[in-house]
């Protein structure tokens, strides 16, 4: 999305800082949403890494992060036409923030 984001120690506290980063209830929902689907996915990477084996890499699990958000979020909003290609260069113009 075009952000500088330093982590934080503990997942509370990333939680927090990630939902400031933005105003308006709407704003706030929409990166409420995209921390879920970015802590889901590391979840789910770091299982298939202890359960099924192999090297963990960043690029495919920010590919799959990209993909299952623009999935969870053409269910949200069934009405929006963005497609795969818009999400990923600019997201902010799909969600309408």
């Amino acid at each position: 999305m075009g952000w500088v984001f330093m982590m934080t120690l503990g997942i509370a506290q990333h939680f927090q800082a990630f939902t400031g980063l933005g105003r308006g209830k709407k704003v706030r929902l929409g990166l409420l949403f995209v921390w879920h689907v970015v802590i889901w996915t590391i979840w789910a990477s770091q299982n298939d890494l202890i359960f099924v084996g192999g090297l963990l890499r960043e690029e495919p699990v920010v590919d799959i992060v990209k993909l299952l958000a623009w999935k969870w979020f053409r269910v949200k909003c069934p009405a929006s036409s963005c497609s795969l290609y818009e999400w990923e260069v600019q997201p902010d113009l799909c969600c309408n923030w």
